[in-house]
């Protein structure tokens, strides 16, 4: 288990975050839900987490070892286009994944 390398009654996400794989910067204090937002994972990943708590008086205690997994790339579902004068408006339902959609026409079906 890493050192918990927080402040009592706060929590920073270790293993995760920044680009040494160290933590989060973060210190979130006293609230009855605690969050923390992972960013630069991966689609179809397993990645492992715990938490570590901390009371006022120095006991830490080390949670077990949790997973789990970010979803593997797939297509848009839920495809419309609605031609407006001489433009369309295309939309589709946000998926986990892409940094980016790339949308290509044509006048033929799967033509240039």
């Amino acid at each position: 288990m890493p050192e918990f390398s927080g402040k009592p009654n706060l929590h920073q996400v270790q293993g995760c975050g920044k680009s040494d794989g160290s933590g989060t910067d973060e210190f979130i204090g006293l609230q009855a839900k605690h969050e923390a937002m992972l960013t630069g994972l991966a689609p179809g990943q397993t990645y492992h987490f715990w938490v570590i708590t901390q009371d006022w008086s120095g006991g830490t205690n080390y949670w077990k070892d949790m997973t789990f997994d970010t979803p593997a790339v797939r297509a848009p579902t839920y495809i419309t286009a609605h031609g407006v004068g001489d433009r369309a408006v295309l939309g589709w339902e946000p998926i986990f994944g892409p940094g980016e959609y790339i949308v290509y026409r044509s006048r033929v079906p799967g033509g240039p």
